[in-house]
């Protein structure tokens, strides 16, 4: 699929500038919100990073048993499917 020089400017231009500002528009809404989250996570300090690198790794790893294990069940089911039955 080939797009001109043009039209790929274009659209990328329209396409960062709603970028740009859906981000500082949703920055301007939540910025109190997020000044204390900041100074929340500062009074806790290093052990907030810890726990939130612990999370959100447990999160992953969550969530890659849960994918393995479904991806093990859709072939034991596909299994059964085509497996012949006298």
């Amino acid at each position: 699929m080939e797009v001109g020089s043009l039209r790929f400017l274009l659209v990328d231009t329209f396409a960062s500038i709603v970028y740009a500002t859906v981000y500082a528009a949703l920055g301007f809404a939540f910025h109190k919100q997020l000044e204390q989250v900041v100074a929340f996570i500062r009074k806790l300090g290093a052990v907030s990073l810890l726990l939130i690198v612990v999370l959100a790794a447990g999160y992953v790893v969550h969530w890659f048993l849960k994918q393995n294990a479904e991806r093990k069940a859709q072939r034991k089911a596909e299994a059964r499917l085509c497996t012949p039955s006298l």
